[in-house]
């Protein structure tokens, strides 16, 4: 799947608002295995709209590595990313 092309500010809503409703979708107990990818996905192409401040694309990130680990998958995050992990023991305040 290629990167998404968002003409305006406005295209990044529904994938936003889909994402935030996988995200509480994925909190049921009987949730499909397959949401965390998902939602790894959406948030991958979230995080290449090009309006979104550096803080946004910051909290993206963090929420990309929160929901990789639960990825059944396996898909990790990437290394690059690993300035923007919370430290050790810390917590994720998002």
């Amino acid at each position: 799947m290629s990167d998404p092309v968002f003409s305006s500010a406005a295209d990044v809503e529904p994938l936003l608002s889909g994402t935030l409703v996988l995200m509480t979708a994925a909190q049921s107990p009987s949730a499909c295995e397959h949401l965390p990818a998902k939602i790894v996905s959406n948030l991958d192409r979230l995080s290449a709209h090009p309006t979104l401040s550096g803080e946004f694309r910051m909290v993206l990130a963090r929420l990309r590595q929160h929901w990789s680990s639960r990825c059944a998958c396996g898909r990790a995050t990437s290394s690059a990313d690993a300035h923007l992990r919370p430290p050790v023991g810390g917590r994720l305040l998002h």
